[in-house]
């Protein structure tokens, strides 16, 4: 999108939000199996989801036989539930759209060519498990993508990003749909953190379309969201709704801090990055079993008996290929 500005979302990261997050530690010992151990012949009635979890009460058990899942107003069978450790697979998308200037009236940023997009993609390479393979990224009117290497080579292209002078219109969500592909065979913790400020005024793909292709890949997305002014454009007043779907059908999140390179230097920001490597490294794998395969998509949800337990899961479940 072009150099136009917005109005800061009502829907704020709080403290207190915040608080309980970093407040996690689920004791992974305490995990066990459900009560319905039960086998299925068709592929396509288990669905295997990442679950992260969080508590205002360290070391609460959290185990299969605590949780409720539904899926259209139908009780769905917790098959097993257990700790795991990957390597993911992550892309790391920047908005390089004419949007991530300055604000018009931020004196604050000088005569600098961006906005608080640099301190929010640092942000994002430190929330980056160490064992992660990385494929780094920028987008406006057209993607730019490099092969997944090591970190190094990522944060190199980072350090590049101060040279970018951020033009041109948006395309989040056809950028994201390529993304989407370039992962080949699904493998399980794959994820996509972008940075951007949500609009979209390409319109080649919608949120919706998206975010139902990454369910159906098991990718979550989180995104690093950069607030504005004002709203002047349709597509800019849609663009925190339309990540806040995305965000939740995947299982992922909306990181949305004060950016800033006094931010970063706090201890608020290790922990959250250190909070945000644990979700991607170390996600719960869930097993589900449905009555009968999907025939279309349908929102799920998941709830536990423990109510210190704040649950991050996929809130869309789409059919699985051939049905």
């Amino acid at each position: 999108m072009d150099q136009t500005r917005r109005a800061r979302p009502r829907r704020v990261t709080s403290a207190a939000a915040l608080a309980l997050l970093l407040s996690c530690c689920v004791s992974p010992a305490q995990i066990g199996d459900s009560a319905f151990p039960g086998e299925t012949k068709d592929p396509c009635t288990k669905v295997t989801i990442p679950i992260s979890v969080a508590s205002s009460k360290p070391g609460t058990p959290f185990q299969a036989s605590d949780l409720i899942a539904e899926l259209a107003g139908n009780t769905l069978h917790a098959v097993s539930l257990s700790a795991s450790q990957v390597e993911p697979r992550i892309v790391l998308l920047v908005d390089t759209s004419g949007s991530m200037a300055p604000d018009l009236d931020d004196r604050k940023l000088g005569t600098r060519a961006w906005g608080h997009g640099l301190e929010a993609s640092v942000f994002a390479f430190r929330a980056l498990p160490e064992n992660a393979k990385v494929a780094f990224g920028t987008f406006a009117s057209h993607l730019h993508i490099a092969p997944f290497g090591n970190l190094s080579a990522a944060q190199q292209q980072l350090s590049d990003l101060a040279k970018v002078t951020p033009r041109g219109e948006t395309d989040l969500f056809g950028s994201l749909h390529i993304v989407a592909q370039a992962f080949g065979t699904p493998q399980f913790g794959d994820a996509i953190y972008v940075v951007t400020d949500g609009g979209d005024n390409r319109a080649k793909v919608s949120a919706r379309a998206v975010s139902k292709e990454l369910a159906f890949f098991s990718v979550r997305v989180y995104v690093f969201f950069i607030t504005h002014q004002k709203f002047v454009t349709p597509d800019e007043k849609e663009g925190l709704d339309n990540i806040q779907l995305l965000a939740e059908n995947t299982g992922g999140q909306i990181v949305q801090m004060p950016w800033s390179e006094d931010w970063l230097a706090t201890t608020q920001a290790e922990n959250y990055a250190a909070l945000i490597r644990q979700y991607v490294r170390a996600p719960y794998r869930l097993e589900l079993l449905l009555n009968r395969p999907l025939s279309k998509p349908g929102k799920l949800k998941i709830t536990s008996s423990q109510p210190t337990l704040h649950l991050i899961y996929p809130k869309l479940l789409v059919p699985c290929a051939g049905h």
